[in-house]
């Protein structure tokens, strides 16, 4: 029965499917409230949409005598009540996008008063949209956090993920596999077998819902859940509706680098080998780049001396024709530089992409304000480039005497990184092992057409894929490490990863360095109430909720792409933070500047996505053959090696597994330099191999010129799909490279299994008899293979059935 204000005490739980069409009347917060069984959420009174809408300037002022009595006497079993907006329309992705506010104290007398107060603030963070109330008994945290199986956690219902955030351990996530979890008594409160402390427990709260409550219905949900010290209780549960919006970034085409056309200008020139030392933004070239270096940036410079007493319409009009002649006719960057050596200044003006008539125009437009401020031009310096696009942006952090780095990554520009979630990897550089720690991106910044940049959002299904490849990695990792023991200390560098020359091959290119700053745990307190700050106006807006609620945080995620760069933005926001003495959320890298900026001028800092750990590389099995001076180079990097010399009967059975290896290495490399590198490898197993049988080179390379004159070679690519005695007519169906079930109780992986399966991506096989699922994931030097009574088939065909007629 539908009510304009609905008790949880009146009535039990519902089924979901009798939930489903309360949506429209209560919304999806509301709505979906109802389906939880009462001894695991806090008592609730649901006010409707149509009541809302009807009553929007005071909802709570015309009460009948009746309503607003039963109203009082839920509200006075309470300390403190929570009044929260249940938009109409509202998805999961929009979860703190809409006001929840606290009501206390109370009487009777007030009651109405304040909750009128708090309903304005929900309306205006609605902003027109229409929306129904949550009136909820509030329980202030002790752990607070989130359960959930959506899509960006994994593939599998069964396979959720439980994120917790405490005074005592900051904030953490565990992934959990709920398949054997036994479901949860909706008769009993959840505190009586599920504790915070315990995430295990949480999988019987996962099993009701996939069971119980959802009955095999393929919808995916999040739970937010609170500890209050006593109770653990669920206080909201969310629908994930199929979201087909957003950008798929790897799809994203990134334009090549363009070479500056370097001809004759008056104003705009390369620097000089003296000049590279001289501006601190050109120092960076000699920093990062070697002599020899095979791609680095062309960098222009223009120092303000040489035009602070030039005629202003000369100047437009030559540097015009300056930027256009060196650069090109768009995409111009230019930053402001200082000398090497002078004391630092932050917030420096720079550009997004000009024509070059507004990079000539921003340049004059500088030049008057540094003079209107006194400022000595001379001692400044523009320095221009043309946009450099990639796929991806990252920081790294190295330590001249460490064998690991580590990198923070996601796609597009490196702004991202300061405020949105990214990809963590770790590289120990001496053995090439890389560990890839995924997190859901659910933003990035992007490049328009026209030059400026965007903020987008990334489609839900690829937000978790991997934003930098293995071999991305190791050349950001080798090449960081390198660059530190130049510099000596320890340091940060960005990168640009997956930048492009005309013919599509792709490059990484390093940027800018820094000093290391600290990262260490924040033993500052976690507050239950995070106040979102997007903008100058959340800013304000929050000061006015600091000083009204206790135990609190700034959540800072702006969408504004220039507060994102403004560091008189982070300077208000950290004054702000010290003068109530609350933390900074940041979903950002402790790595990027924002973080930096916030730490030196003094701010508690909470970060959502870094690890609570060092990686910290113990005992790993190796059990492959290596080249003769590894040990060696093990021991240098200060590690221990355990090793053993094999007979020469055993030696030529790991050759023929290190000749697979190699082969899996050379597919997996991304550029010419590195393929020649990785075949030189695989020709050094050959070469051991003919060794061991006593035969010489020659000897292999005669062999093989006769086979081919006898039966060709492989130049002209053809696949054999099948013989057959007799005539037959084919089937249609695809070939399999990868891995088939040719029985009840048999697969077959064909030995094509290696050419095309991604490393790290599992192929699945269904045996229907048993039910099980056999999965085969390929790696660097093995194949893993898990059985499960759950899975998901990825059949891969050498053929489309457009291809194969």
């Amino acid at each position: 029965m539908i009510q304009d204000l609905y008790y949880s005490s009146d009535e039990p739980a519902l089924d979901w499917s009798a939930a489903q069409p309360l949506v429209p009347i209560y919304g999806p917060k509301g709505a979906y409230l109802l389906v939880l069984p009462r001894p695991w959420t806090p008592s609730f009174v649901l006010i409707s949409s149509d009541f809302v809408e009807a009553n929007k300037q005071e909802p709570f002022a015309n009460l009948s005598a009746s309503t607003a009595e039963k109203l009082w006497a839920f509200c006075s079993q309470h300390d403190q009540l929570i009044l929260r907006s249940s938009v109409i329309g509202e998805t999961i992705w929009e979860r703190g996008t809409y006001e929840s506010v606290i009501v206390e104290p109370f009487s009777k007398a007030t009651l109405h008063s304040k909750l009128n107060t708090a309903a304005k603030d929900v309306f205006a963070s609605a902003k027109g949209q229409k929306i129904a109330f949550v009136l909820q008994s509030y329980r202030k945290p002790v752990f607070s956090g989130e359960l959930g199986n959506l899509i960006r956690v994994s593939k599998t219902r069964d396979h959720w993920e439980v994120s917790s955030i405490s005074e005592a351990s900051g904030a953490h996530s565990t992934a959990l596999n709920t398949q054997r979890d036994i479901a949860a008594d909706p008769a009993h409160p959840l505190s009586g077998h599920i504790s915070p402390s315990s995430v295990r427990s949480f999988g019987s709260i996962a099993a009701w819902i996939n069971n119980e409550l959802l009955l095999g219905v393929s919808s995916r949900v999040n739970c937010e859940w609170v500890f209050d010290g006593e109770q653990l209780l669920v206080v909201q549960l969310d629908e994930e509706v199929p979201d087909d919006g957003g950008i798929n970034p790897l799809q994203v085409r990134v334009p090549p680098m363009m070479q500056p056309l370097k001809q004759h200008s008056r104003f705009l020139r390369l620097p000089s080998d003296d000049q590279l030392k001289e501006w601190d933004k050109l120092v960076a070239i000699n920093q990062l780049y070697t002599v020899d270096a095979k791609v680095k940036p062309t960098l222009f410079f223009l120092p303000l001396g040489d035009i602070e007493n030039e005629d202003a319409e000369l100047i437009q009009k030559q540097l015009t024709d300056d930027f256009a002649n060196q650069i090109g006719p768009n995409q111009i960057i230019i930053r402001t530089s200082i000398r090497a050596g002078s004391p630092k200044i932050t917030n420096l003006p720079k550009t997004e992409g000009l024509v070059p008539s507004e990079a000539a125009a921003w340049c004059l437009k500088q030049l008057q304000e540094m003079k209107s401020t006194d400022q000595n031009p001379s001692e400044f310096a523009f320095v221009a480039h043309r946009f450099m696009a990639s796929r991806a942006s990252a920081w790294a952090r190295c330590e001249p005497d460490n064998p690991n780095v580590e990198i923070h990554v996601n796609w597009g520009l490196a702004d991202a990184l300061q405020y949105y979630p990214y990809d963590k990897v770790d590289v120990h550089v001496p053995t090439k092992n890389v560990s890839y720690y995924p997190d859901y991106k659910s933003h990035f910044v992007m490049s328009k057409n026209d030059g400026s940049w965007s903020h987008v959002r990334v489609k839900n299904e690829v937000a978790r894929s991997q934003c930098i490849s293995r071999t991305e990695a190791l050349d950001v990792a080798s090449r960081t490490m390198e660059i530190c023991q130049g510099l000596g200390k320890p340091c940060h560098i960005m990168w640009f990863i997956g930048c492009a020359f005309e013919d599509r091959k792709t490059f990484n290119l390093p940027w800018y360095w820094t000093k290391v700053h600290d990262q260490s745990a924040n033993p500052d307190r976690v507050p239950p109430k995070a106040i979102r700050v997007r903008n100058e106006r959340d800013l304000e807006k929050a000061r006015t909720e600091l000083d009204a609620t206790r135990h609190s945080a700034i959540d800072l995620c702006p969408t504004d792409l220039d507060l994102m760069r403004d560091t008189a933005f982070l300077e208000q926001v950290a004054d702000l933070c010290t003068e109530k003495n609350v933390p900074v959320i940041l979903a950002g890298s402790p790595l990027a500047h924002a973080y930096y900026q916030l730490q030196k001028n003094g701010c508690s800092i909470i970060t959502k996505g870094a690890r609570s750990y060092t990686r910290v590389r113990n005992t790993t099995s190796m059990g492959k053959l290596v080249r003769d001076k590894i040990p060696d180079r093990i021991i240098n990097s200060k590690e221990q090696g355990t090793t053993k010399v094999m007979p020469s009967s055993q030696v030529k059975r790991f050759l023929v597994s290190k000749l697979v290896e190699e082969a899996l290495e050379y597919r997996e490399a991304a550029s010419a330099e590195h393929r020649v590198e990785e075949l030189a490898d695989a020709f050094e197993v050959l070469r051991a191999l003919t060794e061991s049988e006593g035969i010489s080179i020659e000897a292999l390379i005669d062999a093989a010129d006769k086979k081919r004159e006898k039966s060709g070679g492989f130049k002209d690519g053809i696949v054999l799909i099948e013989t057959s005695i007799g005539e037959r007519k084919s089937d249609g169906k695809a070939a399999q490279v990868l891995a088939q079930k040719t029985s009840s109780n048999s697969i077959e992986i064909p030995f094509t299994f290696f050419g095309f399966m991604e490393l790290g991506k599992p192929t699945t096989v269904f045996l229907e008899e048993h039910m099980l699922w056999c999965t085969l994931t390929l790696k660097r030097d093995r194949i893993v293979i898990s059985i499960d009574r759950d899975g998901q088939q990825l059949d891969l065909g050498l053929f489309s059935e457009s291809d194969s007629g």
